[in-house]
């Protein structure tokens, strides 16, 4: 439940800004629009409920690697190498994720730019009534 209300909020203020502008001199298409509402409020909600976490990760960490230092002795160093490893490739494959990740919202606002200009269409042949 934690962000909920920032998250919600921040939609409200989403919508209640993008009735306010006019279309002429919009910055932010229709799709980029919509991935704000549905995307980066979303990580809003999720930032509120990983902060705390992500705080307290150094402590823990730092109190697990002496703990296992003194269960291991000398030996656990080797257990240090695979965790900086796995941390290396762990970071390269979140930029990749991230990347790809970026063209699909490109893709995703380019999408419902078509639709919503598709359903504005339909909406202006149906006012005039042609058929």
């Amino acid at each position: 439940m934690l962000g909920c209300k920032q998250t919600n909020a921040l939609i409200a203020f989403i919508f209640d800004k993008q009735l306010k502008l006019s279309s002429a001199n919009n910055k932010f298409e229709q799709g980029q629009l919509v991935n704000f509402v549905q995307v980066d409020a979303m990580k809003l909600q999720m930032l509120a409920a990983w902060a705390p976490n992500v705080m307290r990760l150094p402590f823990v960490i730092l109190f697990c690697f002496a703990l296992l230092f003194s269960y291991l002795g000398w030996s656990f160093f080797s257990g240090i190498g695979v965790f900086i490893i796995a941390f290396f490739v762990n970071l390269w494959l979140g930029k990749v994720s991230a990347r790809i990740h970026k063209k699909f919202m490109k893709e995703s606002d380019s999408r419902v730019k078509s639709i919503t200009e598709s359903i504005s269409n339909i909406k202006m042949l149906k006012l005039y009534s042609w058929t």
